[in-house]
């Protein structure tokens, strides 16, 4: 179907409608469909023949509403052709990662998390260089790890801080810029971090032991929100509960859960090289 067959197929849904339902706008809603569809997508992004296949719409005409957004900044495109959401997006993302609607929508996938690990567990967003604890779930058992929601601590130091660095889209991450947050920083600390971003690209998640807190250590794995890394939920546990293959299966566990039951607008940010 060409797309003035579908916007005259449109207007005939929209006489069909009841006086009280609202007209929908066509280019409004094309534009709309086209960036739900790239906050879906991973850091590769996708190309305009992939684009349109998947929304069922006229290349030539799909290519006017990109160009139109881009100029918005609502989309990018990069070297090889391939579009990615714009920085125009963030400003949702940070609105929805700095109110109340992320922590309600992922508490109950916290407390899934918490249950089955039986861990202390975090969501975080990304604030500056920060990292700001958002909401937390603690187990039964007795836990030796202080957290306050509403703390701030440096990304660079954190696991969730570490996983969101990762999942920026930035080929090369400043690590200077990081650092900056982190007063005294350690000689080891650039190429820890370092580490920790090539694992996130190649793995989907972060770790720290014992580089934040005496005792401690913690897994994180970096969450889109509205298609924008801003988000972070981690599982902290003492040293002698904590080796590789748990760490790695509990960012295994936290991954399944966020898959399993979160709302659309938020999804677990793929690895990317």
């Amino acid at each position: 179907m060409s797309d003035k067959e579908a916007e005259m197929g449109g207007r005939g849904a929209e006489a069909s409608r009841g006086r009280g339902e609202p007209p929908v706008i066509g280019s409004v809603d094309k534009a709309l469909r086209v960036i739900e569809r790239m906050s879906r997508l991973d850091a590769r992004g996708c190309g305009l023949s992939e684009l349109a296949a998947d929304l069922s719409l006229n290349k030539s005409s799909l290519h006017h509403t990109l160009a139109t957004l881009k100029a918005r900044h609502w989309v990018e495109q990069d070297s090889d052709g391939r579009y990615h959401l714009g920085p125009a997006s963030s400003v949702v993302a940070h609105w929805w990662g700095g109110s109340d609607r992320v922590t309600a929508a992922l508490h109950p996938i916290l407390e899934v998390i918490c249950e089955q690990s039986c861990e202390l567990v975090h969501l975080g967003i990304l604030s500056e260089k920060f990292v700001v604890y958002m909401d937390k779930v603690e187990p039964d058992r007795a836990v030796r790890v202080w957290s306050q929601v509403g703390r701030r601590v440096a990304a660079a130091v954190t696991a969730m801080g570490r996983a969101l660095i990762g999942a920026q889209p930035q080929d090369t991450p400043d690590i200077d810029a990081w650092l900056t947050a982190v007063p005294d920083a350690p000689p080891r600390l650039r190429g820890r971090l370092t580490d920790e971003i090539a694992r996130v690209r190649t793995h989907g998640y972060a770790i720290e032991i014992e580089e934040n807190e005496p005792g401690i250590a913690c897994v994180g794995v970096p969450l889109l929100v509205v298609g924008n890394p801003v988000a972070a939920v981690s599982i902290t546990m003492p040293v002698e509960r904590c080796s590789h293959e748990r760490l790695r299966d509990l960012a295994a566990l936290i991954i399944r859960s966020v898959n399993d039951a979160s709302p659309e607008e938020i999804a677990v940010a793929s690895p990317h090289p």
